[in-house]
């Protein structure tokens, strides 16, 4: 708020806030301002745990009604950390007074890993999950300065002829001691703490450098998908970041399609509208990554200046059951980008059978381990055949 309509704005929606706030609390209840955007409440009725889940689903719901501020609506979203005074335990002393704000922004921390409008409620088990994180945030920082990251390259297929396309870049983290650390475990601790824009600007240099030297080895039509994170999109420095990259590498940014996800772009969508067009305008293609598991987006879709949708593995997993609903919606998803114009891929193909049905629905392109798992650069290179001066060729990898 203070960056979109300045401090004056974002102090009178503090004062907002507290209001409302404080017109939940009974009489023997107080509220705090600890600083910043943060709250703290001090709730006898906490005790009772039909009475705390009461209040705190009381404290959610204030918040879907927007503040008025200098004639402005401002939608607010909150995450509830709660801690508890231990049984027996009568007297607040101010050290245990300390322990449990510390207690409670270690349970808001972790509500916010779960998402806008979550709580969550204090248990010893955070501690060390606490310990745990700055560790892996510690062990993340010193993996960007060692240059312990690396990226690994998924290939994309024509599913009319099983002929290649282009890549994917994926994040990988070799550490020096745990060896092979998986995505799922150290990319939300870059996206919680920030670290996700470096990396992020890492992945999109180094794999924009490997896709312009296949492109040197004859090898001008791959396309490179790489994603970006919602840190990254909403970051103020993007445009400048790939402006600098595009200059520095000399890649051609027609073969550049850069990932957004759904709740990404529809976090903010007329800023999205617009970013995405500032994005298009310097040639580079934009895609809708995990469609169809965020937001309802299609009364917005045709306004977003994108050009292809990619269908999230949940629904292709089901392609190869008897589960009607979700090939109904690919089937849908394939019919909606035909009448937009765009293509459509599709994600996390493992079987013959998934191939099959998505042929059918006439899926543009896809990507999975039945073609490919992601492979380092010289496994790539090994495995089509790139290489210098080498003719590309089209190589089918299933029958």
């Amino acid at each position: 708020v203070n960056g979109s309509f300045g401090h004056a704005i974002g102090d009178q929606l503090l004062v907002a806030i507290a209001e409302r706030l404080t017109a939940l609390l009974k009489s023997d209840e107080h509220l705090f301002r600890l600083g910043g955007d943060e709250f703290c409440f001090l709730l006898h009725r906490a005790a009772n745990p039909i009475h705390l889940e009461a209040c705190i689903q009381q404290i959610l719901e204030s918040f879907k009604t927007p503040f008025t501020v200098a004639n402005c609506e401002l939608f607010i979203t909150v995450c509830m950390g709660v801690a508890l005074v231990p049984l027996g335990n009568n007297a607040v002393t101010s050290t245990s007074a300390a322990e449990l704000i510390q207690d409670a922004d270690t349970a808001m921390y972790q509500a916010k890993l779960r998402g806008k409008g979550s709580h969550q409620i204090f248990n010893q088990q955070m501690q060390q999950m606490i310990i745990q994180r700055l560790t892996l945030e510690n062990d993340l920082q010193r993996a960007l300065k060692q240059q312990e990251f690396i990226l690994h390259y998924q290939p994309i297929f024509r599913l009319h002829d099983c002929s290649l396309q282009g890549f994917e870049a994926l994040l990988r983290w070799q550490h020096p001691e745990r060896g092979r650390v998986s995505p799922g475990e150290f990319i939300p601790c870059m996206e919680a703490s920030g670290l996700i824009v470096p990396v992020g600007l890492f992945v999109l240099e180094e794999a924009c450098r490997q896709l312009h030297t296949w492109h040197q080895w004859d090898w001008p039509d791959l396309v490179m998908s790489i994603n970006l994170s919602a840190r990254q999109f909403a970051c103020p420095t993007l445009l400048a970041d790939i402006d600098r990259v595009l200059d520095k590498v000399g890649v051609n940014p027609a073969t550049i399609k850069l990932e957004i996800t759904e709740t990404a772009i529809m976090e903010n969508a007329e800023t999205a509208i617009a970013l995405t067009k500032e994005l298009r305008s310097r040639h580079l293609h934009i895609s809708i990554d995990d469609f169809g598991t965020g937001y309802s987006s299609l009364s917005y879709l045709h306004q977003f200046p994108v050009d292809s949708l990619k269908i999230d593995r949940t629904f292709v997993n089901q392609l190869q059951t008897q589960n009607h609903r979700d090939y109904h919606v690919v089937n849908t998803i394939v019919a909606l980008s035909q009448q937009l114009g765009l293509s459509v891929i599709a994600e996390g193909i493992e079987t013959p059978q998934q191939l099959e049905r998505l042929q059918q629905l006439e899926c543009h392109a896809g990507q999975g381990h039945l073609f490919s798992p992601a492979l380092a650069a010289s496994d790539i290179e090994q495995k089509f055949g790139i290489m210098p001066s080498t003719a590309p060729f089209l190589k089918p990898v299933h029958s």
